[in-house]
């Protein structure tokens, strides 16, 4: 998707403000040469007139070979971004497993074949500009050869005589560049205009996503048994066989399970069983659900998801950041909130002794005006992780999301992070993502997900589902 935004759009511009206005010149510009060449010799309108639609005969057929150059480069870009994403992402882990070369390896695979594609495109881009120089020259060297033997009278249709004056002649001669000129402007234009329409493509892709207002009968109408277990529970969030298939797969398996209001829940498991999935659900980024989902004994497909997100404080495996200072990271996007106050000097210190920031935060020499770039350089992760925290208590949630917050981070400061979030988060509703390696002993109940199920974990190892 950032690719599209960041490379996409900016391919569209090239069109609109240069394929588009040179569309119109060659309209007009050979049109009006033809019909002043036309009243002083019809041998250089018929040239004029029959190398014209070659050169556009000819861009045409190679502006379709670029268009597809084009596709497969954008493709590659995209392969080549996530990969990146995804190896900066996990490179901490990779450093600990050893396996940096091999991420190393494949990183230059994808690099070598952009360079590959990007050089496919030049290739078919300097062609085209060539040929289409060939033919404009030797359609001018057409109209100065007719011409200059025109004044020596010595054509083989006109000998002894001569077809246009020299005056004439100099005038032709003149208009000769003059007509090949938008038409060679335009076969570089066409470029951009085949580099636009392959990534329309995929822009069109994203603004013709349909949003499902409902995946069927039975999730906007729970049956009456479903929704007598669902209210006689009285759970905060409830979901029964709720699942995420996507493409034939399944993201998300079917479980049921209960959260009550302020309760701590820890969920564990493998990698790529759907932790992370059953958060996406509930923070609403995918309504392509199967099963029930209730928030509050309301269908989740039903509440105001602008209102829901405003009660959720999400805390993802790296946090996200802006270029600016703490304070503005700290207040980012609350301030604009409907309803909301905009906390003060006093909650923004209380919140940072709560998450055990002020310590470092008072250590820098510019307080909570240093300034972060969008990677937090200059702070630890564990400090980055307690920012968010804070960032989380000046929300004013009253539910928490957390997705591995202690991913990349060492024993210690792993400990110190959950000891934290153990004193903060009390009163909250709290799901927490976190693997075995990092048990969550102060949670009021430990989930373990797996392809068969959700599983509550205790002293009766009771199934939920």
């Amino acid at each position: 998707m950032s690719t599209r935004v960041y490379e996409q759009v900016d391919a569209l511009d090239d069109f609109f403000s240069r394929y588009k206005p040179q569309v119109f010149m060659v309209t007009l510009i050979p049109c009006v040469i033809l019909l002043s060449v036309v009243s002083i010799s019809w041998v250089a309108f018929f040239v004029f007139m029959m190398t014209a639609p070659l050169v556009i005969i000819f861009m045409i057929f190679v502006g379709h070979k670029a268009a597809q150059a084009n596709r497969r480069q954008f493709s590659v870009l995209a392969m080549l971004s996530n990969q990146f994403m995804d190896l900066s992402q996990g490179l901490s882990e990779l450093k600990r497993l050893n396996r940096t070369d091999e991420a190393r390896a494949r990183l230059s695979d994808s690099s070598g074949a952009y360079q590959k594609t990007t050089m496919n495109v030049l290739i078919l881009a300097f062609l085209s500009t060539a040929t289409l120089e060939l033919f404009a020259s030797l359609s001018i060297a057409m109209i100065a050869l007719y011409l200059g033997l025109g004044l020596l009278e010595i054509l083989p249709w006109q000998v002894g005589s001569s077809p246009v004056t020299l005056t004439q002649a100099m005038f032709l001669l003149l208009l000769a560049p003059e007509f090949y000129l938008p038409l060679r402007q335009l076969g570089n234009d066409y470029h951009a205009k085949q580099k636009a329409e392959a990534a329309a493509t995929d822009l069109l892709e994203v603004l013709n996503t349909h949003i499902h207002e409902s995946m069927a009968d039975e999730n906007e109408q729970p049956t009456q048994s479903a929704t007598k277990t669902k209210a006689d529970s009285g759970s905060f969030i409830y979901f029964d066989h709720l699942s995420w298939s996507e493409a034939g797969r399944y993201r998300l398996a079917p479980i049921s399970g209960e959260i009550a209001q302020g309760e701590r829940v820890w969920l564990s498991g493998e990698s790529g069983v759907g932790k992370s999935s059953l958060l996406h659900l509930l923070l609403g980024f995918e309504e392509d659900y199967q099963g029930q989902l209730f928030v509050k004994e309301q269908s989740f497909q039903n509440i105001d998801l602008a209102a829901w997100r405003s009660k959720l404080a999400w805390l993802p495996q790296t946090p996200e950041w802006v270029n600016g200072s703490i304070r503005r990271n700290l207040l980012l996007g609350l301030e604009s909130r409907e309803g909301f106050q905009a906390p003060s000097e006093e909650d923004i210190q209380l919140a940072l002794q709560k998450s055990q920031c002020d310590d470092f935060i008072q250590a820098l020499p510019a307080g909570l005006e240093t300034k972060l770039t969008e990677l937090g350089s200059g702070l630890s992760g564990g400090q980055m992780q307690r920012l968010s925290i804070a960032r989380a208590l000046l929300s004013q949630a009253d539910v928490w999301l957390l997705d591995e917050p202690c991913s990349g981070l060492d024993a210690d400061t792993a400990q110190a992070v959950l000891t934290t979030l153990e004193q903060v988060s009390k009163g909250k509703t709290l799901l927490i993502v976190s693997h075995d390696t990092h048990p969550i002993a102060w949670a009021d109940k430990h989930w373990s997900l797996t392809q068969g199920g959700l599983h509550e974990q205790g002293q009766n190892k009771q199934a939920v589902a």
